[in-house]
C-alpha cells in the first residue's frame, strides 16, 4: 500500500505536469487566463509537496539524506522561490513553464528512486549535514530561476515582442539575473563551508578533492566568473545570458550524476 508521502508527491508531480502545459497554452494562445490558472495551482501545488516533505520527516525522524527525499525537498523550495519571484516581479511569471516543466520531471524521477524510511549511518547525523544540505538546495532553486530567466530571454529574441512573454524587458531580466546568481553564489558558499566542516567531523578531513568536492567546487567558480564579468567588465545581454544557460546544466550534472560514481563519498 502506498504511503501518504508518496501518493502526495505523486499528485505534485501530476499538478506540476500540469501547470506548466497551462504555462504552454498561455504562451502559444497568448491568453494570460491559462498563466493566472497555472499561478493559482502552483500555490496548491506547493502546499501538496511541502506536506510530503514534513510527513516523511515525521516518518524518518531525520530531515531528508536519500535521493527521494532530497529531491522532493529541493523542489518545495524551488516552487516556493518562483511564486515569491512571480509575486514580486510579475514580468517574470511566465519563467514558470520552465520551473514547472523542470521539477515535474524531477519529482517524476524521484519516485523511480523511493526507499522506505532509513537509519542514519553515525556521520550523517549531524547538524552541519542538514545546514549543508539546505544552503545546497537554496543554492539549486536560485540558480533553476537564472536559468529559467535566460530561457525567457531567448525565447524573447526567436519570438519578437509580438508575444506574451515579452513583457519583461532585457536589462529586467539582466537585473534579476545577476541578483538571483548572487544569491546563489552566496548560498553555494555555505553550502561549501557547512559540507567541509561535515567532511572533517565524519571523515576527518576538510577536503579531499573527490569528484563532488571538486565539481562543485568549479561551478561554484563558473558562477563567481558570471559575477565578475558582470561587475567588472559590463557583460550584459546575450553573453551574460548564455552563461547562465551554460552554468546550470553543470549544477545538475554535480547534484544528480556525480554522487553515485565510484570515488564519491556519498
Amino acid at each position: 500500500m502506498l504511503k501518504a508521502d508518496v501518493i502526495l508527491i505523486m499528485a505534485t508531480a501530476l499538478l506540476y505536469s500540469g501547470i506548466f502545459l497551462f504555462f504552454i497554452f498561455g504562451l502559444v494562445t497568448k491568453k494570460e487566463v491559462f498563466i493566472r490558472y497555472a499561478i493559482k495551482a502552483g500555490w496548491i501545488g506547493l502546499f501538496l509537496n511541502l506536506a510530503a516533505v514534513v510527513i516523511r520527516w515525521l516518518q524518518a525522524g531525520h530531515p531528508p539524506v536519500n535521493m527521494f527525499e532530497l529531491n522532493s525537498s529541493g523542489v518545495c523550495l524551488a516552487i516556493a522561490l518562483y511564486l515569491f519571484l512571480q509575486w514580486k516581479v510579475r514580468e517574470l511569471r511566465v519563467v514558470g513553464v520552465v520551473v514547472f516543466g523542470f521539477t515535474a520531471i524531477l519529482l517524476g524521477w524521484s519516485l523511480t528512486l523511493f526507499t522506505g524510511v532509513e537509519t542514519l549511518k553515525p556521520e550523517y547525523q549531524s547538524i552541519w549535514l542538514v545546514a549543508h544540505i539546505f544552503s545546497a538546495f537554496t543554492a539549486l532553486a536560485f540558480y533553476l530561476m537564472s536559468f529559467a530567466i535566460s530561457c525567457l530571454y531567448f525565447l524573447n529574441k526567436s519570438l519578437g515582442r509580438e508575444n506574451y512573454s515579452a513583457a519583461a524587458g532585457e536589462a529586467l531580466m539582466d537585473e534579476y539575473n545577476v541578483r538571483l546568481v548572487a544569491a546563489g553564489f552566496v548560498s553555494h558558499a555555505l553550502m561549501l563551508i557547512t559540507g567541509a566542516i561535515w567532511a572533517q567531523e565524519a571523515w576527518g578531513s576538510y577536503w579531499s578533492w573527490d569528484p563532488v568536492e571538486t565539481w562543485t567546487l568549479l561551478a561554484w567558480l563558473l558562477y563567481g566568473l558570471f559575477l565578475h564579468l558582470y561587475f567588472s567588465f559590463g557583460w550584459r545581454g546575450v553573453k551574460l545570458q548564455i552563461m547562465t544557460l551554460a552554468a546550470f546544466p553543470i549544477i545538475v550534472f554535480c547534484y544528480w550524476w556525480i554522487p553515485h560514481l565510484p570515488l564519491s563519498n556519498f
